[in-house]
């Protein structure tokens, strides 16, 4: 942990009246105390910032920021389902006779359940956009597809529905590439580590060894000052 030279350096005496070789070693011994205190200083910043570092990249992760294509997303989004709303409200203005049609019934579950009361997702809390999206899509795939072919008239709004789909998968998809729980449990546990291994040993070590190093300074301060006036001080 420290060479022999460094822990003899500690042992000797305070306020003893050297001679010239042991004031000499004293000076030396004080330069590389205070080179070694400088060098330990700097991997104590190091490592600090690596545990700062981790606990970012953790924190970015559990508390995503805006990112870009949240906000493509949020476009295309309320445009498709501001697209399906009006569809849907224009065949309700019109006397097809559809309420008996399963499509139609899957539809305005869909529409009334899903779709409207959540068309929009502008908010400052843009964190609650994941937890909406994910209840849409679970609303939206607890009812499946009737096995016929829709009518003529309701082709456009199942396409419509069927984009609006596809939207929020892909949002999904990219949302839980950079911040689902396995990548945030991963740097958790990295973060963990990290953290673990700076407050248990590297801290503790470090510190020790500068406080060591400050003893030594201390120790080679007092010996080289308690000589005669005529010789030279250490700066």
């Amino acid at each position: 942990m420290f060479s022999l030279r460094h822990l003899a350096a500690a042992q000797i005496p305070r306020n003893i009246r050297a001679t010239q070789p042991v004031r000499a070693t004293c000076e030396f011994m004080y330069g590389e105390a205070v080179r070694e205190s400088v060098k330990l200083g700097t991997k104590l910043e190091e490592w600090r910032s690596c545990v700062d570092h981790r606990y970012e990249e953790y924190n970015s992760a559990l508390n995503p920021k805006w990112d870009d294509f949240m906000e493509e997303f949020v476009e295309d989004f309320e445009y498709a389902a501001r697209n399906i709303v009006e569809q849907y409200h224009e065949l309700e203005s019109l006397d097809f006779g559809l309420d008996y049609e399963h499509w139609y019934a899957y539809i305005e579950y869909a529409v009334c359940r899903a779709i409207e009361p959540n068309k929009t997702l502008t908010t400052p809390f843009f964190r609650t956009i994941y937890p909406t999206i994910m209840g849409i899509k679970a609303i939206i795939n607890g009812i499946p597809e009737p096995n016929e072919v829709p009518g003529n008239e309701l082709v456009p709004i199942v396409q419509s529905i069927r984009t609006y789909v596809q939207i929020m998968n892909k949002y999904l998809e990219q949302y839980d590439a950079k911040y689902s729980y396995k990548m945030c449990d991963k740097l958790q546990k990295s973060y963990g580590k990290t953290l673990s291994e700076w407050q248990g040993t590297i801290r503790p070590t470090i510190m020790m060894k500068m406080e060591f190093y400050r003893n030594v300074c201390s120790k080679m301060r007092s010996i080289y000052y308690f000589i005669p006036k005529v010789c030279m001080k250490i700066s």
